[in-house]
C-alpha cells in the first residue's frame, strides 16, 4: 500500500510494517496535489512535474515511479477534493477531472482525450469528479459519493461513459437513521467480489449494484 505525505511511503500489508525511508518521487505536491490508484500494473500516481499535471507509475521492484507519456491537452495537478481519478477495467483507461473538465487516459497507449460532456448542475458547477469515485464494469458507470440532490434528497451521481450521459441515481440504506458523507469518507470498489465498500467515520456499507434494477434518471 503506497500513501502520501511529504514523500511516498509504502506498508507492507503482509508483514504489518512500514518500509523506511520513504520514496523521493519525481512529482511535486504533497497530500493536497498527489492522487494515486490502483491498476493491474501497478498504482498510478497524478501529480506535477514541469509545471503541469503528469502521470507516474510505481515500480515495486525498484520502489521508484516510471514516467508515463502523455499524448495530448495538458492538464493541471490534482487539487485535493476536487479532483477526482478512476482506473476502468472495461477500456484499461484511467478517468481524471481537474475540475469541471472529464478527460480519459488511455494506459496502452498514453492517449490523453478532454471528453465533450459537461458535468449536471447537481455536482455544483465546479467539478466532474469528486476524490472518491468507482468503476463498475458490470453495470459500466462511475458512480460518485453521494450528496444532495433536489428538495434535499440524498442521491448519487454516476457517469456512463458509452451513452456519455449522467444519471441520479438512489441508493438506499438499510435502515432510516441519517447518514453524513463528506469529503472525509472514503469510497472503493472491490474487485474480487464487485462490491462497492463505503467508509464514514463511524460506519461501514457495501453495495452490490444491479444497474437492470437501480433507479437511474438522466440528468440534464
Amino acid at each position: 500500500m503506497l500513501a502520501v505525505s511529504h514523500g511516498v511511503w509504502r506498508y507492507d500489508i503482509a508483514r504489518r510494517e512500514w518500509r523506511f525511508p520513504p520514496v523521493n518521487p519525481p512529482f511535486s505536491g504533497n497530500v493536497m496535489h498527489v492522487s494515486l490508484e490502483t491498476t493491474p500494473q501497478g498504482v498510478v500516481a497524478w501529480g506535477e512535474a514541469s509545471g503541469k499535471g503528469a502521470l507516474f507509475r510505481f515500480n515495486a521492484a525498484t520502489s521508484s515511479f516510471d514516467a508515463l507519456p502523455m499524448n495530448g491537452p495538458d492538464i493541471a495537478r490534482p487539487w485535493c477534493d476536487g479532483s477526482g481519478m478512476a482506473y476502468d477495467k472495461t477500456r484499461d483507461a484511467l478517468w481524471l477531472a481537474p475540475g469541471n473538465t472529464l478527460y480519459r487516459y488511455d494506459l496502452a497507449t498514453g492517449n490523453l482525450e478532454e471528453i465533450n460532456t459537461t458535468p449536471p448542475a447537481i455536482l455544483g458547477g465546479k467539478y466532474a469528479l469528486w476524490r472518491e469515485q468507482v468503476y463498475l464494469p458490470e453495470a459500466d458507470l462511475l458512480l460518485l459519493m453521494r450528496r444532495f440532490g433536489p428538495e434535499g434528497a440524498k442521491v448519487n451521481v454516476a457517469y456512463d461513459p458509452t451513452a456519455n450521459k449522467w444519471y441520479s441515481i438512489a441508493l438506499p440504506f438499510d435502515d432510516d437513521k441519517e447518514h453524513s458523507f463528506s469529503w472525509s469518507s472514503a469510497l472503493m470498489v472491490d474487485a474480487a467480489s464487485g462490491l462497492v465498500l463505503l467508509h464514514n467515520p463511524i460506519s461501514f456499507w457495501a453495495l452490490k449494484l444491479d444497474r437492470q434494477s437501480a433507479a437511474l434518471v438522466e440528468l440534464p
